[in-house]
């Protein structure tokens, strides 16, 4: 018995089909390294996007501190039968809603407040003529003036750790909070 290898139009076809099947391959290799590098483009942009998101949320930070890290406060001890603490706004622009308080550590955990009873404008045409005000919370400290939250010697704890913290909104209605070590940072919503 003889093979039989077809005739010349199967192998024809034979040989088109396995040009084409070539071409195909050669046509996938490259389409698929048109892939890689498009996708290794991707990453690099991605990356570059993620960089410049992360620079724009540090300028905005930036923006949104720059009128609390203008706000300083001091601490004053052993002045007469108070103690002090007073509260500078070196901003352009008012603060308001400003609260001091003395916190301590609990030995239970967590802190307990001691806030001023009293508060002292201390505007530079007013230093003579001043009405205390009598109240935990001072309304608005505008820019380059001062106020003083007024202790009472036995709200300050003789042998625990304690800070002074004040607390205020900046112009744009954020709440803040400063140490007396000058550590600033977004208030709690606790309550004071």
């Amino acid at each position: 018995m003889h093979a039989n290898w077809g005739d010349v139009a199967t192998w024809v076809a034979v040989f088109v089909a396995a040009v084409g099947g070539a071409a195909a391959l050669i046509q996938l290799r490259r389409q698929g390294d048109v892939l890689k590098g498009e996708a290794e483009r991707n990453k690099r942009r991605d990356e570059l996007l993620d960089g410049q998101l992360a620079e724009l949320r540090d300028r905005e930070l930036d923006r949104v501190r720059e009128q609390a890290e203008s706000v300083r406060v001091g601490l004053q001890l052993n002045m007469g039968d108070s103690h002090f603490a007073y509260v500078t706004n070196g901003s352009r622009r008012p603060i308001t809603e400003i609260a001091a308080g003395i916190v301590e550590p609990l030995a239970t955990g967590g802190n307990t407040t001691h806030h001023a009873g009293t508060w002292t404008p201390d505007g530079p045409s007013e230093v003579d003529s001043y009405v205390p005000l009598k109240k935990a919370e001072y309304p608005v400290i505008r820019p380059n003036e001062s106020a003083t939250a007024w202790f009472t010697p036995n709200q300050l704890p003789s042998d625990k750790p304690w800070r002074v913290i004040v607390r205020f909104k900046d112009d744009a209605g954020r709440r803040w909070q400063l140490d007396d070590a000058q550590h600033l940072e977004r208030a709690p919503e606790d309550g004071w």
